[in-house]
């Protein structure tokens, strides 16, 4: 039973003294645990701020305190103003980046989850930890300077950047069971720094931005992770049970090599081996499958434009490739049907406007509702891998010689139509538009929002699916600017330069 006190919740719910200093209490910032407020009311999360009031620097003043947000919403809003005096920086970034990147709903899919929803539990457990601290420290300090253009904070990040580096170097050689998912948490987290700090390089000739070429400085921490899951794979999973960290690093992994169009090591291939069961194994059996149809098909490309292969023997290898998509095309449909009766989508028609198509907000008339958000990044993921294997079959069409022109359209039309399936079911996810139930109507109406703001649980759904969209080179410009333009927005207001560089340049070349 919780203290009868008026402590924040999280010290109520641990069952120990809260020191109910305000806004969010010390006991909480040394634990890296989420604050969720003082009071009787509704939940909040609420930001770490270590100002000079609660560090007993200067006396309070008197009267009501400032009101905190009760919505517990983790809506994404940038402010040019600097902290108070008197705060803390590392701690108030820390708590900004828990409160909006770390907060996982419960009701999210498992076939959505990935590494950043393992640190918590860690990091709370293993108290002081540096190699953690290190490493949260510095993306939380370089998101909180693009979100609040705020240089002093990306000074600090790039310092506790600094400090992890020799830590992480001297770990690597003494790895076990017992701190790998640490170091793979951290690996993680640096990652996601290079990807917050991403600038586009620009050509020393002409000065325009080599986007297309696929290389991020996070992809050498990308490489890194994948030697820490082979040896885990080859000398400590015999004994060592797979962890949420090691699942999930591995997810990430693939998403990496289809970008990158490279193989994963064999030891990797068999999702089962890394806790993927039911849909999620499904799904992954599929991605592993593009992994390789990806990778071999650039080697294929590579080797004929050397010369290194003759023309039976390339037409022959296509054959065989185009018939290995179909068939993961076919896979990944027949996964739907085993989607629960929660998941599904309902289909609607926006009333007639006198604005055109596409808007900001809106490419089509045409939107999806879901019961839940999460439910709508599932069928994001779905519609996004689809336009991959689409697209990939439309690049083997295009190489292979004498291709008959209806296949090709034919699958043109299909990569184009899923795409609006993305694009339908977006509007839904940011929060532009609700649904509402009539009695005297056979239809639904659907009342456009107007000023939603994107929430990171929301962006976390889409990120994936927008990257992918706004790459794939036989997509219609029309749709492809679409999507480049919302994953623009979105990499803004995260704070990910990364994404809002594919968004801002053109996309990756998919």
């Amino acid at each position: 039973m919780p203290f009868p006190s008026s402590g924040c919740e999280t010290c109520k719910i641990r069952r120990i003294k809260c020191d109910e200093t305000q806004p969010v209490c010390r006991k909480c910032i040394r634990a890296h645990r989420v604050c969720r407020g003082m009071g009787s009311g509704p939940s909040s999360y609420v930001v770490h701020s270590e100002n000079s009031y609660a560090s007993g620097q200067h006396k309070r003043p008197r009267g009501p305190r400032s009101i905190r947000k009760t919505d517990g919403a983790s809506s994404l809003a940038t402010s040019s103003q600097p902290p108070p005096a008197g705060v803390d920086l590392k701690a108030l970034a820390i708590a900004e980046y828990l409160k909006n990147h770390l907060v996982i709903p419960k009701e999210t899919p498992s076939i959505l989850r990935s590494t950043d929803g393992d640190l918590l539990p860690i990091w709370t457990a293993k108290g002081e930890h540096p190699i953690l601290d290190h490493a949260v420290s510095a993306i939380a300090l370089a998101l909180f300077s693009r979100l609040h253009n705020y240089p002093p904070a990306v000074t600090e990040a790039s310092l506790e950047y600094d400090r992890l580096l020799p830590i992480v170097r001297e770990s690597m050689p003494t790895l076990d069971g017992g701190n790998i998912d640490s170091y793979l948490l951290a690996v993680f987290f640096m990652s996601r720094y290079e990807d917050a700090v991403h600038i586009p390089e620009l050509s020393p000739a002409n000065g325009s931005v080599e986007s297309k070429c696929n290389k991020y400085t996070s992809f050498s921490h990308h490489d890194g992770a994948l030697a820490v899951l082979k040896m885990w794979k080859e000398h400590l999973s015999h004994h060592q049970p797979v962890s949420n960290v090691i699942k999930h690093t591995r997810r990430g992994l693939i998403r990496s090599a289809l970008l990158r169009k490279t193989a994963l090591p064999e030891c990797l291939i068999n999702g089962a081996a890394f806790g993927e069961r039911g849909i999620d194994l499904e799904y992954d059996n599929i991605v592993v499958r593009l992994v390789h149809v990806r990778e071999r098909l650039a080697v294929l490309l590579k080797h004929a434009g050397a010369g290194e292969i003759n023309c039976h023997a390339r037409t022959t290898a296509l054959e065989a490739l185009d018939s290995e998509t179909q068939s993961i095309d076919k896979a990944l449909q027949d996964m739907t049907t085993h989607f629960p009766s929660t998941w599904s989508y309902k289909r609607h028609t926006r009333p007639v406007s006198t604005h055109s198509y596409p808007t900001q907000d809106f490419f089509q008339s045409v939107v999806y509702s879901y019961s839940n958000v999460m439910y709508a990044g599932v069928w994001n993921l779905y519609f996004a891998t689809r336009m991959l294997i689409n697209n990939t079959r439309l690049d083997i069409l295009e190489t292979t010689k004498f291709t008959p022109y209806d296949q090709t359209l034919g699958c043109s039309s299909v990569l184009n139509s899923i795409a609006n399936d993305l694009a339908s079911s977006l509007p839904y996810c940011f929060g532009k538009f609700r649904v509402i139930q009539t009695q005297n109507s056979l239809e639904d109406v659907v009342a456009e929002v107007e000023g939603a703001n994107f929430e990171f649980n929301v962006v976390r759904t889409a990120a994936w699916p927008l990257t992918i969209a706004s790459g794939l080179g036989y997509l219609d410009q029309e749709q492809k600017s679409w999507f480049q333009a919302l994953l623009l927005r979105i990499g803004k207001l995260s704070g990910f330069g990364s994404l809002e560089s594919v968004g801002s340049r053109g996309g990756l070349n998919l």
